[in-house]
């Protein structure tokens, strides 16, 4: 079980700040993260920190507006594709893949994003998939694990409910 506080951005730069404390897989662990999007709504940079009771770690990721991502400075091929990343901790990333496509009822989008995966702390390439089953409904698939989960979205695209795994909870 973990707990997330975070906050969206949705006029001028579009940019998600957050905090997941709980467990990551099988480890303990605190995750700061910021994310923030170019006008396209495509992923334009990230800062995470993870620290566990042993460890503590960085990631500075940059995505030029040429495409190419670089990670603590060093340039990415593997992430040449990618236009999103998903911080394998949260749902709220989720959001920005499904802010940026715009899916119309029924329609199904694949693209790669920029994974990074818990506890390992290890920055991947993966598929995905989204299709919009309904108004507010997204069907999210791992091409790669075959996992899936739907997700309920509200009016602006913000993740409300992540399969039984995750729901939000607001003070409204």
């Amino acid at each position: 079980m973990s707990l997330e506080y975070c906050t969206f951005q949705l006029t001028g730069e579009t940019k998600v700040c957050g905090q997941v404390i709980g467990d990551m897989s099988g480890t303990l662990g605190r995750v700061n993260y910021e994310v923030r999007c170019a006008q396209d709504g495509s992923t334009q940079g990230v800062a995470v920190q993870f620290s566990t009771l042993r460890t503590e770690s960085e990631l500075e990721l940059q995505r030029e507006t040429n495409g190419i991502w670089k990670v603590r400075g060093e340039q990415r091929a593997d992430l040449a594709n990618c236009l999103d990343v998903d911080i394998g901790v949260t749902p709220s990333t989720n959001a920005m893949a499904i802010r940026r496509l715009r899916l119309q009822l029924g329609e199904s989008r694949a693209l790669t994003v920029a994974w990074l995966r818990f506890p390992e702390f290890k920055l991947t390439a993966m598929r995905q998939r989204y299709t919009r089953i309904g108004d507010n409904t997204y069907l999210y698939e791992s091409l790669e694990s075959g996992y899936k989960a739907e997700l309920t979205v509200d009016d602006d695209g913000i993740v409300q409910t992540y399969g039984s795994e995750w729901e939000i909870v607001t003070d409204s």
